[in-house]
């Protein structure tokens, strides 16, 4: 049972790295081209189309879009170790 959790914990873990990568990807121009950030595009938008299209557009310029995500993803690794506990 331990070792299935620490398996959700590394995935999770992972995703929230990747939607970490995709919060900064703005303050980086250069880098918009590269293979890495095509990689974490093609990872994290089907995430991020689908909140954007819940979220409202935002006025001052900022995507809350991944931070959005990272709070969904945490609270759907809470729910899922939960679930595996018999909680």
């Amino acid at each position: 049972m331990g070792t299935l959790i620490q398996i959700i914990n590394v995935v999770f873990a992972v995703g929230y790295v990747l939607l970490i990568g995709r919060a900064v990807d703005p303050w980086f121009p250069r880098l918009r081209k590269s293979a890495i950030m095509k990689v974490l595009h093609l990872a994290t938008d089907p995430l991020l189309v689908t909140i954007r299209l819940g979220l409202p557009p935002a006025k001052i310029g900022f995507d809350f879009s991944p931070f959005a995500g990272i709070i969904i993803l945490w609270l759907l690794q809470g729910f899922i170790i939960h679930y595996i506990l018999g909680g």
